[in-house]
């Protein structure tokens, strides 16, 4: 019974010496959340008689919130329009570049290795459901992973709202999920593993699960969700011209037709002729490839490539706009050939890097118009929207 419920060398090179990435971490924060309250406010006498009817105080959102016990806690969210319980001795930790994503960490299962499972549920405020319900949002979710998932659901009600509870989806030790659209907002409420994946913490993560899912209420969140939608920015094809759209990303961008997009490896397009053929990367062609990496932190570019200067020419570096959002362009002279890097804090303080290779003129003279055709096709067309989450 259900609960409650790369491609070549050439890749690795780029994703190893070309991007200079970082990687973001979820700090431990724990919380000990209380139920907010509202003190009457204080009135004077009037010094004459009103004709004027007081409009009504409107009834505060958390007072359907639930009650805890003595073995649960209350966690309340303003800025994401939730509250919930929670059992005692439950971790809750907010993730410091996505404060709208909520952990809570059970119990660890000690089997003397360091991939140890752990008992873990997240609850992710993802945004304006823009005119999903839950199914479809959960449709939407399953299309966006890219590969066809042996996934089985059912129906269940969370709230007084119909939902959607995905099983296997893919993680680590497994994941399911539950699809929630309140109001105008979506929710995913993820747990992992499944308890049927690791049988010695299967009561945990059956407590966690149910006690949220059973005790969560939705209501308005005060977080501003702003929506900029693919639809709205995105460039249309030419007879010269494609388009590749990111959804889970949030960017797009025209390229000239006559390159591809690589199979296997999303955000890069390839093409031109054959530059050389070498031992240790093969076939050298042409390519772009974007990606994103983390947080600006609210860092400008500069200081976001700050830590990498060692490695970069300082007489190369110039700063750019790039979709609307400032960035800094230089060349990079690491590994085999030289290319052309941009680092763009873009939508929602997202860092988005874009590489273009090789940029070796006087050595492959035969790539500069492709080079500069693609480049210029791709940095004029680039737009961002709102990821899909």
């Amino acid at each position: 019974m259900r609960n409650l419920g790369s491609q070549n060398k050439i890749g690795l090179y780029l994703v190893i010496a070309a991007l200079l990435a970082g990687c973001t971490g979820i700090p431990s924060a724990t919380d000990t959340p209380v139920l907010e309250t509202v003190p009457a406010a204080e009135t004077a006498a009037p010094t004459a008689p009103s004709l004027e009817q007081p409009t009504p105080e409107p009834a505060d959102i958390l007072q359907g919130c639930p009650v805890p016990s003595d073995t649960t806690l209350l966690y309340i969210s303003r800025e994401n329009g939730y509250c919930f319980l929670y059992p005692l001795g439950v971790e809750v930790s907010l993730n410091a570049d996505y404060p709208q994503d909520l952990w809570l960490f059970g119990q660890t299962l000690q089997n003397g290795s360091q991939e140890a499972p752990r008992a873990s549920l997240v609850v992710y405020a993802t945004g304006l459901a823009a005119g999903l319900d839950s199914a479809g949002y959960a449709e939407k979710y399953l299309s966006s992973l890219g590969e066809p998932v042996d996934s089985s659901h059912e129906e269940l009600t969370v709230d007084n709202i119909p939902a959607i509870v995905q099983h296997n989806l893919p993680s680590f030790f497994g994941e399911q999920s539950a699809f929630i659209v309140a109001g105008d907002y979506k929710y995913r409420i993820s747990l992992m593993p499944e308890p049927e994946a690791v049988p010695g913490l299967a009561n945990n993560l059956e407590a966690i699960w149910t006690t949220v899912l059973s005790s969560i209420h939705f209501y308005v969140p005060e977080h501003d969700f702003a929506l900029v939608t693919s639809a709205q920015v995105c460039p249309v094809e030419t007879v010269d011209t494609r388009v590749l759209i990111d959804a889970a990303s949030g960017y797009c961008f025209a390229y000239p037709a006559d390159f591809a997009p690589v199979p296997g490896f999303f955000g890069r397009v390839e093409g031109g002729p054959v530059l050389d053929t070498l031992a240790d990367f093969g076939e050298v062609r042409t390519s772009i490839t974007l990606g994103t990496f983390g947080k600006a932190a609210g860092k400008a570019p500069r200081e976001v490539i700050q830590p990498h200067l060692d490695l970069i020419d300082s007489a190369t570096i110039m700063d750019m706009t790039i979709g609307g959002y400032p960035a800094v362009v230089y060349r990079n002279q690491q590994g085999p050939w030289a290319s052309r890097v941009a680092y763009i804090v873009g939508i929602e303080d997202t860092v988005y890097t874009i590489v273009a290779q090789p940029l070796e003129p006087e050595r492959w003279p035969a790539g500069v118009e492709g080079f500069d055709r693609l480049w210029n096709t791709v940095v004029n067309s680039l737009q961002f929207f709102t990821p899909f989450r």
